[in-house]
């Protein structure tokens, strides 16, 4: 039909890059899939998905058929798009579209997925700019996250080896410094 649906939401995180953000993006567009496929179980066709970032269309678009390998990053939003949106019932195509086309051409001008996309990513700037910086959310589970790790309060995004080892290693350390003054 038509219509719009809009969200928008921030996270705080030692992760965060645009990288991420293109992924997250990608995520909540297959979690909003699944969630109009749960309504109409046999729903046939095909929905192409637009990303200004060939990096992150690449990487869902190739994702393997069962586990995300090993040392990936950002791995937890690559398994919630794998674990929960791989038995949709119809296809997907992912196709790319050049960012910040508004900057050289006048909106009327642009393509339909042009101005979806900068509609997207003005969404995502004012999501950003609506944070305040005093008090940033924290981060959370993913919908539909069966699991997640948090290390000192940051949420494991990939490999979780090396940010457990120095959490580890600095409550350690801070018991023997402590320790060290008493001496």
């Amino acid at each position: 039909g038509r219509g719009r649906l809009v969200g928008a939401f921030a996270e705080q995180s030692g992760h965060a890059n645009a990288y991420r953000d293109e992924l997250m993006g990608l995520m909540a567009i297959h979690l909003i899939l699944l969630a109009v496929n749960t309504m109409h179980p046999d729903l046939p066709g095909r929905v192409d998905i637009y990303s200004d970032c060939l990096g992150a269309l690449k990487r869902v678009a190739e994702l393997p058929p069962q586990r995300i390998p090993t040392r990936c990053r950002h791995s937890d939003i690559l398994k919630n798009i794998l674990v929960n949106c791989r038995g949709l019932s119809f296809d997907l195509g992912y196709s790319h579209v050049l960012a910040h086309q508004d900057d050289q051409a006048q909106w009327a001008n642009l393509s339909r997925v042009a101005q979806l996309n900068c509609a997207c990513d003005a969404g995502a700037k004012n999501a950003i700019y609506a944070v305040d910086a005093q008090d940033p959310p924290r981060q959370r589970a993913f919908p539909l996250e069966p699991i997640s790790i948090f290390v000192e309060g940051q949420k494991v995004t990939s490999d979780s080896g090396e940010l457990i080892r120095f959490a580890a290693h600095k409550t350690l350390a801070r018991a023997f410094f402590a320790g060290s003054k008493n001496s």
